[in-house]
């Protein structure tokens, strides 16, 4: 059986509220993958809809690189989300690794904190919404003056036992630096 956008609606989980707009995490919307959650065959039209009409999502992050969109069969995501009035937002991350940039990452955290305090909804994702959408997630609850044990069992109450995916996610979280933004 395959999941699609109508039999498994995409959902966010959102992190605790910071100013006058949100953070959460989700899987990729619209995409094609056979993996170890299933058999995914989205409608990326329907996802980006219901993220934007259902969700309230102002805007995307993207933590795939080029060729997982393709893979994903994805390649015209973000075209799609801008038509839908969808902001993009983009930082590759191999899939299964954690960031490899700290720069970028506090560049994105800072971009994505501007659009948080104009009140707008932020959703970050990857393939599944739980490594590298769970590592930046991390970091967000970092900055806002969140402990790495609390930032973790945060994210494994929102998205589950597996988020983040890997230890070396794990670590980059720990290892942020904690900010004084409250969440």
């Amino acid at each position: 059986m395959f999941k699609t956008s109508e039999t498994h609606p995409i959902r966010v989980d959102w992190l605790p509220r910071a100013a006058a707009g949100a953070v959460g995490l989700t899987f990729a919307p619209g995409k094609h993958q056979d993996g170890r959650n299933g058999r995914w065959r989205r409608s990326l039209a329907r996802d980006l809809d219901d993220l934007r009409d259902a969700h309230g999502v102002d805007v995307l992050v993207c933590l795939l690189e080029d060729d997982e969109l393709d893979r994903l069969r994805i390649s015209g995501y973000q075209a799609e989300a801008e038509a839908r009035g969808i902001t993009v937002y983009r930082l590759r991350i191999p899939d299964g690794h954690a960031p490899g940039d700290p720069t970028a990452v506090a560049a994105l955290l800072a971009t994505i904190a501007g659009e948080v305090d104009a009140g707008r909804s932020v959703v970050i994702h990857c393939a599944g919404g739980l490594g590298r959408a769970g590592a930046v997630g991390g970091c967000w609850l970092r900055e806002r003056g969140v402990g790495a044990d609390e930032a973790l069992a945060t994210l494994r109450a929102a998205r589950g036992s597996g988020c983040p995916e890997t230890e070396a996610q794990r670590r980059f979280i720990r290892a942020w630096p904690a900010g004084t933004r409250r969440a």
